[in-house]
């Protein structure tokens, strides 16, 4: 359910001068938080976990973010990248669950791009899932994937399709982005849907404020998951961010804060 993905040459975007001071290559966010979880029966306990996770991302190409919000520079870049992220959940009532992610994308000259993602589960649960992304940067501002997961495990099949949207809101500084997407599942004669919907607002390059929601109709019950954010960047090579996800999935409700830094380099 988890989810979370995006990317105008820097050349168009400013003079060579300017641009090199805000070039990078290297993205690095490491994060941490708590959260619990309640049951909504008689007699359950509530369970509580520490959260820590490190996201590295190298793009194949300089990254500038001159005139353009930071947090939208890969995307109006159209960078190509590796990525690996892993995350490790803590709890005194069971095990450790960790869980890695490997991804990459390659955007070719004409806006086209192909992406692959391995969500990677501990070794306890033995269970894989591996996503192919076709794409298309449609213009400057708007991009579009349609996707096709493969599970390790079971024998299912899932699509997976979204778009991207940015553009300035009010004068150059202020800008709007906005996500859509969804995925479908079919497993014998079971079958389950997901829809998503994000927007960022950027009061200023430096700082976004983002919500992001999803609400699946699954096999067994329905679950919503709903995140929100800010972050600020001090400078364009270090930030930010706090955020808070609720997700409720049948009579259960999971509640998690945290916090995380990026650099750039």
């Amino acid at each position: 359910m988890r989810i979370l993905i995006a990317a105008i040459t820097a050349a168009s975007l400013s003079g060579p001068v300017a641009a090199e001071s805000s070039n990078y290559f290297f993205e690095g966010v490491f994060g941490g938080g708590a959260g619990n979880i309640k049951v909504d029966e008689p007699g359950e306990p509530e369970v509580t976990f520490n959260r820590a996770s490190v996201d590295l991302t190298i793009n194949l190409g300089s990254v500038s973010t001159y005139n353009i919000p930071y947090n939208e520079s890969q995307f109006l870049n159209r960078s190509s990248y590796i990525g690996f992220s892993q995350e490790n959940v803590a709890s005194e009532d069971s095990e450790d669950v960790i869980s890695r992610e490997v991804r990459a994308r390659y955007v070719t000259g004409s806006g086209l791009y192909f992406a692959a993602i391995g969500d990677i589960d501990s070794e306890e649960t033995d269970n894989s899932t591996y996503e192919v992304q076709l794409g298309k940067f449609t213009d400057a501002s708007n991009s579009m994937f349609i996707g096709y997961v493969i599970d390790s495990l079971d024998n299912v099949d899932t699509f997976t399709a979204g778009i991207h949207h940015t553009s300035p809101y009010v004068g150059e500084d202020s800008w709007l982005a906005y996500d859509f997407g969804g995925r479908y599942m079919i497993e014998g004669e079971d079958n389950e849907y997901a829809v998503n919907i994000g927007m960022a607002y950027y009061p200023s390059l430096r700082s976004s404020l983002g919500v992001w929601y999803e609400y699946a109709d699954g096999r067994l019950t329905d679950s919503h998951e709903t995140n929100v954010y800010g972050e600020y960047y001090f400078s364009h090579r270090f930030s930010a961010r706090a955020d808070f996800t609720a997700i409720r999935l049948g009579n259960v409700d999971e509640n998690a804060a945290g916090m995380s830094l990026k650099l750039r380099f």
